[in-house]
This record gives C-alpha cells, structure tokens and sequence, in this order.
C-alpha cells in the first residue's frame, strides 16, 4: 500500500537544519519503515534549490534528506530559485510531468494534476516575497515566484480535463479569503500586506473545482480550517 506524506516549508536545511528535522526518525518514526514507492510531499520553499555554490551545510543536508527512506515531492514556493528550477530535466511522471532536482526528489510543477496512489493532486506552487525589497533580485528573489498567466491556464485546463474534480489541492500558500480568516484569528486583521495572485487564484479556484482537502504551507505555522490545512511542523498522512 502506498502512504503519501504532506509537510510545510524545509527552506533547504537552513536554520541548523530546523525546518528539516521534522522528518527525523525522532519526529517521524514511521518515516524510517517508508519505502521509495511512498511518498512526503513539501509544500513549497523546499530550498535546496537555492545557490549554485553549495556550502557544506546544503551539501549535507541535501544527502541527509536523499539517505531517507521515502521519495520526496516538492512544490515551488517564494523562497526558491526559479531560474534553477526551470532548469531541471523534466521526465514524465505520476500522470505528468515533474522536474528531476537529486537522487529521489522531484519538482511537483505548477498547475499539473499528479495521480498518486490512486488520488488525484492538484498543485500550484508560489507565493509572494512580502520582504523582497530586502532582497536582491535574482540572488535571493525571483520575480517568477508568482505563476504567469500560461501557467494559471494550464492549471485551468488541466482542472476542466479531470471534470473539475479532484482529491486534493496542493498550494504553497491559499485562498485569499482562508488567508485572512487566519488572521483574524490571530489578532492580526491590520495587518498590511498586498494581495498575493496566488491567492486571488486560489479563491476563484475553490468556487467550483470540488476537492476534499487543500493542503499549503508559506505561513510558518500549522493551522486547521475545515478542509484547509495549514501546514510546517506537522507532518499528516493524506493516503
């Protein structure tokens, strides 16, 4: 039987690695009995793709990450290197096409529809760089964080092929509108920020595309919403 995992933001093992250590064996045991035909999805702001010079700290981290057991997916989130990713090899895969990144690790695309253990997942990565005038372009941010319109059309397109019906929704970030639920919640209804396109997206999106559950990371916080499901620390099994 095939388990497939989904998790938030591993930022490339940054941090002292942090962000990764959720899937050590200590916080996910069950990790260690996976094989390479189960599956743990991250969501975006996977960041092993970040700078073409590789300090010993990425270097281990990544070999850390490809002596697991499992095969790792990821989505493209804001804090990733598009152009690198566009660089990729792209095999056919899962119904689809996925980008080749290392050993077992593969690039989830934006606006494909992924046939994993019999479940249909929908994925759009990217988000918006709230800090990026503290960036540098194309150092340490990319405009292509943000789907162009081909790209939102073909997630349109590829929705329409399957009947507008899926298992599951894969974002790096969300609906506007479950966005600011969160923040509501949080205190934080002030908070100023611009409308992220990702967003608006995903909100004309769930009006009519049926799905059971929307998995996305980006928020640095795991939070519950009906059927929307914030995601970093946690790791849950959706199959």
């Amino acid at each position: 039987m095939v388990r497939v995992f989904v998790t938030g933001d591993t930022h490339g093992g940054a941090f002292k690695g942090r962000d990764l250590l959720k899937l050590s064996a200590e916080h996910f045991p069950i990790g260690e009995k996976l094989t390479r035909q189960d599956f743990v999805i991250i969501l975006g702001d996977f960041g092993f793709l970040w700078s073409r010079e590789e300090t010993p700290c990425a270097i281990y981290w990544r070999e850390w990450l490809q002596n697991k057991p499992w095969t790792t997916l990821f989505l493209d989130g804001n804090h990733d290197n598009h152009e690198m990713l566009a660089e990729l090899p792209q095999v056919p895969m899962f119904g689809s096409t996925v980008g080749v990144a290392f050993g077992n690790v593969y690039h989830l695309k934006r606006g494909e529809v992924y046939d994993l253990a019999g479940k249909l997942f929908f994925t759009m990565g990217g988000a918006t760089s709230v800090d990026k005038e503290s960036r540098i372009e194309n150092i340490s941010w990319w405009r292509e964080e943000i789907p162009n319109w081909a790209e939102f059309e073909r997630g349109i397109a590829n929705l329409e092929a399957y009947d507008n019906k899926v298992d599951f929704i894969l974002g790096h970030t969300c609906p506007e509108g479950i966005s600011r639920i969160y923040l509501d919640q949080k205190g934080l209804s002030g908070y100023g920020r611009e409308v992220d396109p990702v967003c608006r997206f995903f909100d004309s999106l769930i009006q009519y595309v049926e799905f059971e559950s929307f998995y996305f990371g980006h928020w640095h916080s795991d939070w519950d919403f009906g059927k929307y499901h914030m995601l970093y620390q946690r790791v849950l099994e959706v199959v």
